[in-house]
């Protein structure tokens, strides 16, 4: 480890400061401004979550277009276009007046932020590692929970001082100075033996994958449904989690101390599943790393007693923060790590769509007077068909798990 990172700190650092720079647009910051949104715009919660599901789903589908392009363009200049589009979406939510404005930036935020910057710091670590792929991974992980520990009370102390408003002129304005020759000087590229066992995947993929590839892959279907069950929960659990909170019981205090249980636990996840997907490789840890979601889901349903709130944010912390290193060393071994961006990038927008489909379906639900427990229940249903139908990969890959998938074999 020591060696990783004195041998390759700068190319971790980028992967780290990518993956804190994508929490700009991810669920949990943009939800700082909404009681701002609601009550400026004169929104109601049903509009406004229309208006968001609308912004991310349309960043979803752009996605796979938008991601290719890592392999065709000059990695510091793609970041820096990312990181423009990043202050562009925030000025324009700093000015945002009408409803067609604000639908504007909270799609550039999703788009650059939530869905290009972590796109960036997964697709570079799982290409330009092999040996370490997972470790790599992990560290650039730490970007995440690193954002959703600093960037709430940042914004919150920053919001009292200047106004919703000013704040997020204060994040365009931070883009610029600091974002923005980060990402030109960490960008850099290493020089070949540099790369991990000397080897650095070329920019440029030939014949890249398409979705219709993909698709057309039965190992591909299989693993999809695990890719996507983890952020198709967890953003519709958090979304509504004062909802949640008010049926359990739970002080918004509380739980506010419980989260920081679920970013500890994610960091923890995202340095610990480095080394296990070395040893036993991202194929051989794919099913069982959504277990501890599955056990905080059944502890959440299980009473309501505070230390429940606290051990359910911590299991789901775990599989949040093994998740997308899992899932990138994943593509690489499948796929080659030549593929990795365009594989993830249709899967990071199909996760995306799932994250704008599950909250109005979780909160038609609440409407209807479906109460949380059955929810919950439902939840562990797909978490439990998704770990099975990622065994059938495991089973059929163990002859040959370092093997990567060959255009015949997707054909097949």
């Amino acid at each position: 480890m020591v060696a990783l990172l004195t041998g390759h700190a700068r190319r971790l650092s980028f992967g780290l400061f990518t993956a804190f720079a994508s929490s700009f647009g991810q669920t949990f910051f943009i939800a700082l401004s909404v009681p701002y949104i609601l009550a400026e715009l004169a929104m109601g919660e049903g509009r406004f979550g229309i208006v968001y599901a609308l912004a991310t789903l349309t960043s979803g589908l752009s996605l796979p277009v938008v991601g290719r392009l890592i392999d065709r363009m000059p990695l510091r200049l793609y970041t820096s276009v990312a990181v423009v589009g990043l202050c562009a979406a925030a000025l324009a939510m700093a000015f945002a007046q009408h409803t067609l404005a604000l639908a504007a930036a909270i799609l550039g935020l999703r788009l650059a932020g939530q869905g290009v910057m972590g796109h960036i710091s997964q697709t570079v670590m799982a290409r330009d590692f092999t040996r370490n792929r997972g470790k790599a991974l992990g560290l650039a992980g730490l970007g995440y929970p690193l954002g959703e520990a600093l960037l709430p009370g940042l914004f919150v102390a920053a919001a009292s001082l200047m106004g919703w408003r000013g704040a997020w002129l204060a994040i365009a304005v931070f883009a610029v100075v600091v974002l923005l020759p980060a990402g030109m000087f960490l960008g850099h590229s290493p020089r070949r033996s540099e790369a991990d066992n000397g080897e650095h995947a070329s920019r440029v993929a030939p014949e890249q994958l398409t979705f219709r590839d993909l698709i057309s892959d039965r190992r591909f279907r299989l693993v999809l449904p695990v890719v996507m069950v983890t952020p198709l929960l967890l953003t519709a659990l958090f979304l509504y989690n004062a909802v949640l909170g008010q049926a359990k019981g739970w002080s918004p205090a509380w739980l506010a101390t419980a989260f920081t249980g679920y970013a500890v636990c994610r960091a923890l996840a995202s340095l610990g599943v480095g080394p296990v997907i070395d040893r036993w490789t991202a194929r051989g840890v794919l099913p069982l790393h959504i277990a501890p979601l599955f056990l905080g889901l059944a502890i959440l349903s299980a009473g309501t007693a505070n230390w429940v709130a606290l051990a359910y944010l911590c299991l789901v912390g775990l599989t949040s923060g093994a998740s997308s290193s899992v899932m990138s060393a994943l593509w690489a071994e499948m796929y080659g790590a030549s593929q990795v961006a365009a594989v993830r990038s249709v899967t990071a927008g199909l996760t995306i769509i799932s994250t704008a489909i599950s909250p109005p379906i979780i909160g038609l639900l609440l409407e209807r007077g479906v109460g949380f427990d059955a929810i919950q229940y439902g939840g562990m249903l797909l978490t439990l068909g998704a770990s099975a139908l990622a065994w059938r990969v495991v089973r059929r890959d163990r002859s040959s798990p370092e093997s990567a998938l060959s255009q015949s074999d997707i054909a097949a």
